[in-house]
């Protein structure tokens, strides 16, 4: 077991000099496709962030910003949709028509401004 103990070592002394650091603290880049597997992982398969990005390989700072980013994407976006609808108030009701058809004769005919109350 020693002998294992210092081939170990020696390894890791020669990683540390190399890329100056020890094999086990290297991280993977954050690829597009690992920054959706995390935000997969995230929202569908209820991990956290911490496993998440222990599971892939990223550093966790690294993964909790992509986690803001896409939930900041994701909430203006919500933003944007709610604020292309317009109310009640300030759509043009004119537009629509209501004909009522009776014995394929066109007996009366309404626009929708008649029965929004102001």
């Amino acid at each position: 077991m020693k002998i294992l103990d210092q081939i170990k070592q020696e390894v890791e002394h020669q990683m540390q000099v190399k890329y100056g650091k020890s094999i086990s603290k290297r991280y993977n880049k954050a690829t597009i496709t690992l920054r959706w597997i995390l935000i997969y992982m995230v929202l569908i398969l209820n991990k956290t962030i911490k496993q998440s990005s222990e599971l892939l390989g990223i550093n966790y700072t690294a993964a909790k910003n992509i986690y803001r980013q896409y939930k900041n994407i994701q909430l203006n976006q919500n933003i944007q949709r709610r604020a292309g609808v317009s109310s009640i108030e300030n759509y043009n009701w004119k537009k629509f028509k209501v004909i009522v058809i009776c014995q394929n004769t066109q007996t009366h005919t309404y626009t929708l401004d008649l029965y929004i109350k102001k």
